[in-house]
């Protein structure tokens, strides 16, 4: 949960959030990754690169992005 309040000026717009891709999605990149449901304000996950379609569906749900997005192998 982010110590930030509404209107702090220290709160980034979505135009500057840093976005990243998760390429591999297995226990390690998903426990970084989930920092960005932990400062939504901060890091948006935006895509995955998994062969898996398993896990690639599981990174999906996590972190609500689009099927557009969704790289695959």
């Amino acid at each position: 949960m982010s110590m930030h309040k509404k209107g702090d000026p220290s709160l980034k717009s979505e135009d500057q959030r840093i976005k990243a891709v998760i390429i591999g999605a297995g226990n390690r990149s998903l426990i970084y990754a989930s920092y960005a449901l932990q400062h939504p304000d901060e890091l948006q996950i935006v895509g995955v690169v998994e062969p898996s379609l398993e896990r690639r569906q599981l990174t999906r749900t996590l972190w609500y992005f689009s099927g557009k997005l969704l790289c695959i192998r």
